[in-house]
């Protein structure tokens, strides 16, 4: 087999070079060569093309063989120099090896020659495979950096010690350290104090076995450190790969703040809203709230203020959550204020329908519980109203004893509270209103039929439990001179009312078709008073839109369901 080789031959005598170029031919090899004798020449012949060897004599006339192996260094340190002379001694030719020749040989030997140049072209091949392959994985490397660099996840790698050898910057934002001031450093300096041995041992476990890849977040939470000694939570997996006898780790890390923020204040708002349906009133409502915002959120005192009867100012309202002690006296002065539209921190609330922050109440200017605030350590103040059908029926206050910045997110999450307490109080006066309707009469205001017929059995079971009777007393209203039914119903509804403004009547109620009826005493002696305060707004009578009111009472009936007795 003929294999093809350029051979630059640096020699002053023609003959010499023939015997080179025919012992390579012997040994299978095609040479196409160039000889040369000089410095010139040589040069030349470098910069005119590529060579896979050089072979050179190593005294001439005109140039020596030391030079031609500096000046073929100083261009290419990897190209095979091999000196072949019939001069050169011992010392000589192991001081050329030192210089950069890859091997000498004896003209009147040249059977080594041909193995030389195989071994040499060998080694360069070889040489070059390496560095090749170096490239090739410092290439990989650059676009496995580059691809890390743009991770949004921390992706860290660490030797068998846990010293950190990788830091992308997904990593840098996560934990706060550059790359530089973290590498060499051991994996425990990301890690909160106590995890760190549980995590050296979840490590050793991991490098023991068999799995490539493991989650480190299954069975537990795991938590990172920043640089400014914050905790927080996080997912991460783990996976590793041996080469050349030594194990690499790597893992891929993700801060998880924000989600299990997301998921607390949706449990939050959850309980919030589950917790004021529950409630038995508005107070309750709003008590339950302040309590659940607080513990969830940090503040250290919650109030609730709502509009005064008249609706000109707020007061304070029952409603209150307190987390820490030496509040009372704050506490005692909410309770003592009132508030007008745009006053203090509720009533700018109020008046604007909006969240209010104060960053510092201490020192706001229109604060007026400024001074007791300063008592109770406390600096920040939030209020956020409540509002149903457009009407802010509440307003709830927050405080916390350390100075903060306003928290967009915190506002926004009270606020979606706030407006899921509002729709609750709605909701509860909405069902309010129907069962006022379904259970009261439009024109008096008095009980009717059902509720009258509900509340006589609780009375009869009441007084069948004691032995007792219940009274029952019927006004029909008399009929005018005019004729006109309707206002013998007013009469009705007058001698109702005045039973129910002055009489010790247990229930009124306007039972429909101008007839009234009361539940007027209950006991042995029948409600004989009731009877009789009947008879005289009977006999007093009234007016009415100028009209003389009249009527009449039927007697007492005493009702006992099991003992017989009417």
């Amino acid at each position: 087999m003929s294999i093809p080789i350029q051979v630059l031959v640096v020699e002053d005598s023609e003959d010499d070079a023939s015997l080179l170029l025919r012992a390579l031919k012997r040994g299978g090899y095609v040479p196409d060569h160039q000889r040369v004798d000089t410095a010139e020449a040589l040069i030349e012949a470098l910069d005119s093309q590529d060579w896979d060897i050089i072979l050179s004599d190593y005294s001439m006339p005109k140039f020596s063989g030391t030079q031609a192996l500096s000046i073929v260094r100083s261009r290419d340190p990897d190209l095979p120099f091999i000196f072949v002379s019939g001069t050169i001694g011992e010392d000589t030719a192991v001081s050329a090896m030192k210089a950069g020749a890859q091997d000498y040989i004896m003209k009147g030997n040249l059977k080594r020659l041909v193995p030389a140049v195989q071994r040499e072209l060998r080694e360069v091949e070889t040489k070059h495979g390496r560095m090749l392959a170096e490239a090739e994985r410092r290439q990989s490397e650059a676009r496995f950096r580059n691809i890390l660099s743009i991770a949004a996840d921390a992706i860290i790698v660490v030797d068998e010690d846990q010293r950190i050898t990788l830091f992308n910057q997904g990593a840098e934002r996560t934990f706060g350290y550059s790359a530089e001031e973290i590498t060499g450093q051991t994996l425990d300096i990301l890690l909160p104090a106590r995890f760190i041995n549980a995590h050296r041992k979840h490590i050793q476990e991991f490098a023991k076995g068999t799995d490539v890849t493991r989650t480190m977040h299954g069975q537990r939470e795991v938590y990172g450190r920043r640089k400014n000694g914050e905790e927080f939570p996080a997912e991460a997996s783990i996976s590793k790969l041996s080469e050349r006898g030594c194990t690499a780790f790597t893992v891929i890390l993700r801060d998880i703040t924000e989600r299990k923020r997301s998921e607390q204040e949706l449990r939050l708002l959850q309980s919030i809203t589950q917790a004021a349906t529950d409630a038995g009133d508005v107070p309750a409502a709003l008590g339950v709230t302040l309590n659940k915002v607080c513990v969830t959120t940090g503040w250290t005192i919650a109030q609730a203020w709502v509009p005064s009867a008249g609706g000109a100012t707020l007061e304070c309202s029952p409603a209150w959550h307190c987390r820490g002690p030496g509040l009372e006296e704050f506490r005692r002065v909410s309770l003592s204020a009132t508030f007008a539209p745009d006053q203090g921190l509720p009533g700018r609330a109020w008046s604007s329908k909006q969240p209010v922050w104060i960053h510092d109440i201490t020192h706001d200017a229109n604060f007026p519980r400024a001074l007791s605030a300063r008592a109770a350590g406390l600096k920040t103040g939030m209020a956020i109203p409540v509002l149903a059908d457009e009407e802010v029926v509440a307003v709830l206050e927050f405080f916390a004893r350390e100075s903060h910045e306003q928290d967009a997110r915190l506002i926004r999450l009270v606020a979606v509270a706030a407006a899921q307490i509002g729709n609750i109080i709605q909701r509860k006066r909405t069902e309010e209103r129907l069962h006022h309707l379904a259970h009261y009469d439009t024109l008096t205001r008095l009980p009717n039929r059902v509720l009258f017929t509900d509340r006589l059995r609780q009375a009869t079971a009441e007084a069948d439990r004691h032995e007792r009777l219940v009274g029952v007393a019927f006004l029909q209203p008399g009929a005018q001179h005019d004729g006109r039914q309707v206002h013998a119903q007013h009469q009705g509804d007058e001698h109702q009312r005045r039973a129910v403004l002055d009489g010790p009547g247990l229930l009124d109620l306007r039972a429909g078709g101008g007839q009234h009826v009361d539940v007027v005493g209950q006991g042995h002696d029948i409600g004989e008073d009731g009877v009789r305060h009947l008879g005289r707004v009977e006999h007093r009578g009234g007016e009415h839109d100028g009209r003389r009111l009249s009527g009449r009472t039927a007697q007492g009936q005493n009702v006992a369901s099991e003992h017989g007795r009417q």
